[in-house]
């Protein structure tokens, strides 16, 4: 079955962020971009406003994350893929790097605001304020993603 549009469509009444991902590639100058992230409801009401904080400043530091992250396949070539050495933070690298690629080559990488692609806060739920804040933090990933030992609870120890 070939991938149109109107079959993506009727999978679903909700509307679907892989509809946006396949319109705006539709322009020749858009290499990539990256879809909102929509977490699910959260248990603890702490995590709900962590994760409006995390919003605000990934607006400001252009942080997109890897839920859905997406490029031309000669783009993520040509931008370097993903830093494989990275244990956090890849997909936020990435895209830093795909949009520098894009401005480098007189091109554009789309952010879909809406709709978003829905995803779990369990892993949030799970830890404390304190260690949820260190974590997270941009700064503390940016020193540490290449540290495996840091990171090693973070994949091991998966959200239930």
């Amino acid at each position: 079955m070939r991938l149109t549009l109107r079959t993506l469509a009727s999978y679903s009444s909700q509307p679907s962020p892989l509809l946006h991902i396949v319109e705006v590639m539709q322009h020749d100058a858009c290499i990539g971009g990256a879809v909102a992230v929509d977490y699910s409801e959260p248990r603890r009401a702490w995590v709900k406003w962590y994760l409006r904080g995390w919003a605000f400043w990934a607006r400001f530091f252009n942080m997109k994350q890897g839920a859905a992250v997406f490029c031309r396949r000669d783009a993520f070539r040509l931008a370097g893929g993903y830093d494989e050495s990275i244990y956090v933070g890849e997909d936020v690298e990435f895209y830093w790097r795909l949009s520098k690629y894009a401005r480098r080559t007189g091109r554009v990488v789309h952010f879909v605001r809406t709709p978003k692609v829905r995803t779990s806060s369990r892993r949030f739920d799970g830890m404390t304020v304190w260690r949820t804040l260190v974590r997270t933090h941009p700064i503390v990933i940016w020193f540490k993603w290449k540290q495996k030992s840091f990171w090693k609870d973070w994949y091991e120890m998966p959200p239930r």
